[in-house]
């Protein structure tokens, strides 16, 4: 990070969303791909979950989705989801970053930055997913269910703080692991953004503003879906995926600006400065 750098929070912001969209259609065949891979991960979401819940309009119905098989399910399909999605993200970082076009869809755990990619996403997930465990094992442990919401919104409240802070803190990791630079590793994440985090923070939150004005029709579409036939249903998995993969687009493209606001050099060492010939 360069003593100079400064993080533009609203230029950044809005140049997200154009690059994000830039990406896509600048490779078609690696969006297409990330779509289908995430409506097949919601297909196989709703169905493993659905196996493990009883009868839609049981009693038990509600508190089964809190229960720890549920989050657990969640927590491993996240990770298989990281597999699937990681082509696409580093696509993107790459392409905002270095304007590289990829070509297909490279799912090769054979290739370091893959794999690292993949490694550091499903940590990601897998920290984002910790308050929701915790609240299965809270409802598990208290008789008395108003005693039980009570500690897991405390719980919930603190853990999400808390690791809001660590992965924004690290956000320029993925970027940085994507255009293979020197040093891409959780210490050097957490130097690079010291000093910014308050504007990285304000960068994701005008940039999370309109994406949540999608999540919103969602809600609607899901009651939708709930009362039609399987037409329905995959119509809601449809909207969602194309919602996600907006997510996904838009992040990735934030998180490369921000990478490049905070080290314009990449990673890479500054190279020497050139001397007058005398």
């Amino acid at each position: 990070m360069t003593a100079e750098a400064k993080l533009p929070v609203v230029a950044t912001a809005l140049k997200s969303f154009d690059d994000g969209f830039r990406a896509i259609g600048a490779m078609p065949l690696v969006a297409g791909i990330a779509l289908a891979c995430l409506m097949a991960m919601s297909v196989v979401s709703f169905f493993a979950v659905m196996s493990v819940l009883p009868p839609v309009g049981s009693p038990r119905f509600s508190a089964a989705l809190l229960s720890l098989p549920v989050k657990t399910i969640i927590a491993v399909l996240g990770i298989v989801q990281s597999f699937l999605i990681a082509p696409a993200a580093i696509a993107v970082h790459r392409w905002v970053l270095l304007r590289q076009v990829t070509h297909g869809y490279p799912i090769n755990p054979s290739n370091e930055r893959y794999l690292r990619f993949v490694g550091f996403t499903a940590l990601v997930g897998l920290l984002w997913n910790v308050p929701s465990v915790v609240d299965a094992v809270v409802a598990l442990a208290f008789d008395n269910d108003e005693t039980a919401n009570r500690v897991m919104v405390l719980i919930d409240m603190a853990a999400y703080i808390v690791i809001l802070i660590v992965v924004l803190r690290r956000v320029v990791l993925f970027p940085a692991v994507a255009v293979d630079a020197p040093h891409a590793d959780w210490r050097s994440a957490r130097l690079t953004v010291a000093g910014h985090s308050w504007r990285v923070f304000f960068t994701f939150l005008c940039v999370t503003v309109p994406l949540v004005l999608l999540v919103v029709p969602l809600h609607y579409l899901n009651l939708w879906a709930s009362m039609m036939s399987w037409t329905g249903q995959i119509i809601f998995w449809l909207g969602s995926s194309i919602v996600q993969l907006i997510f996904l687009y838009v992040f990735a493209a934030t998180a490369s600006l921000i990478y490049r606001a905070l080290d314009p050099a990449l990673g890479q060492p500054a190279g020497p400065v050139p001397t007058m010939p005398r």
